[in-house]
């Protein structure tokens, strides 16, 4: 697990990694290009030599700037890989953490089997002090996982999805603790769509990044879904990206900590 700057987490954990989504914001592909590549006979390659979800049984190696030789943390670039070195990761950690789980993919795309995820699960499950954050923008796996009795449950599992705007599906349900990231916010939002039964908090921020072109949230976005949180009893965390768009009162509230 890697210490973070993101505002709603200590950590992350990424036990998979990479997305066949092409979203044109993503800051995990970006990052992950950054740091893609494996050293092989000699050179420096992204060669996947995998068809479908990569499967590491143990790390590859690259070379850092100085030429020392370290760890690939993303050997394959953003293609979907499944780190089974890494499944022993929370445990090791002793110290209770806000845990943010595949923070550099999305560990319920099509693409992933359910056994993969019920490993990732059972990983979370051999330290059960850690609070775990499961974010996705295929919510339907959610419920596909639900159907099979796979879904992970507990006081700690939190799932979330990924709302931009109005077209955007979410999981809702009363059964397990449920958030939504409106991040990057990049329409208004319904303010009936979530006061639905079951969302615990919204996480809400800006597009960030270099792009040009990148769309700036309306305060009456913001205000309409803090408005309807309000009213609903929903907590809301705004991230310091939203700062430039909301000269209100700025919100960084996390149901978990009330209990901790």
């Amino acid at each position: 697990m890697n210490k973070t700057n993101i505002e709603w987490c200590d950590y992350t954990y990424n036990p998979v990694t990479g997305c066949l989504m092409r979203c044109g914001y993503c800051y995990a592909k970006s990052r992950t290009v950054r740091f893609q590549g494996y050293e092989q006979n000699g050179e420096i390659t992204v060669h996947n030599p995998h068809s479908g979800l990569a499967v590491l049984e143990e790390p590859l190696r690259t070379k850092d700037r100085f030429d020392n030789t370290r760890i690939a943390p993303f050997p394959y670039g953003f293609d979907p890989t499944f780190y089974k070195y890494r499944l022993n990761y929370p445990a090791k950690h002793r110290t209770p953490r806000t845990v943010f789980v595949c923070s550099m993919g999305d560990l319920f795309g099509p693409w992933v089997l359910d056994e993969v995820i019920e490993a990732v699960f059972e990983s979370c499950k051999t330290a059960p002090w850690h609070q775990y954050m499961f974010l996705t923008k295929n919510p339907g796996r959610y419920m596909e996982l639900v159907a099979a009795g796979k879904l992970l449950a507990g006081d700690n599992i939190w799932y979330g999805s990924t709302v931009t705007g109005l077209e955007s599906s979410f999981f809702v349900t009363e059964r397990y603790n449920i958030f939504l990231s409106m991040e990057p916010l990049l329409g208004p939002l319904n303010p009936i769509d979530i006061a639905q039964r079951g969302i615990k908090l919204v996480i809400m921020g800006a597009e960030t990044g270099s792009a040009k072109d990148k769309i700036q949230p309306e305060r009456a976005w913001i205000e309409n879904v803090v408005s309807s949180c309000r009213a609903d009893g929903i907590s809301v965390f705004m991230k310091d990206s939203l700062k430039p768009f909301w000269d209100g009162d700025f919100m960084r509230e996390l149901p978990w900590k009330e209990k901790m």
